[in-house]
């Protein structure tokens, strides 16, 4: 009888493991940052400035070059931030295919940095900023308050 035992108890320990796991990776992944960048000076400090903020929060963060934008599985991040500068009156395709294929689409937040700071990109809800390293403290706070609504 104790090797019948045995087993059904550690299948049920196996299960509860899995279950919890599961729980726990649902939990990590709504609590890590992906942010795409074009690697600019006022980029980088908006990247560290928020790697900082976070880290001190204990949520993880993960920064990728822009160009790695189509590569991104939206369902593995809590929020993705995406530092991009002006190109254009419309979204590069890769960056409007992660926008509508986000659940919620508020998880993408778009930065458009520019010259002037008043460019914006068509149909994106975005934040928007001088190019200068100077404005990046201020875009982040801007940054830190939609984050921290997307991950609750």
């Amino acid at each position: 009888m104790k090797t019948i035992i045995f087993p059904v108890t550690a299948l049920l320990a196996a299960l509860m493991l899995l279950m919890g796991s599961s729980a726990m990776e649902q939990s990590q992944t709504k609590s890590r940052i992906l942010i795409a960048s074009q690697r600019t000076e006022f980029q980088e400090e908006v990247s560290k400035l928020l790697t900082e903020h976070y880290k001190s929060k204990s949520i993880g963060t993960q920064v990728i070059s822009f160009n790695s934008l189509r590569n991104v599985k939206e369902e593995e991040w809590g929020a993705i931030v995406v530092l991009h500068g002006w190109e254009g009156a419309t979204a590069p395709s890769s960056l409007a295919t992660l926008i509508k294929s986000a659940k919620p689409q508020e998880k993408v937040i778009v930065v458009v940095s520019s010259e002037t700071g008043s460019e914006k990109i068509t149909g994106v809800d975005g934040i928007t900023a001088a190019s200068m390293k100077s404005e990046a403290p201020d875009v982040t706070k801007k940054l830190i308050i939609r984050i921290d609504k997307v991950l609750k």
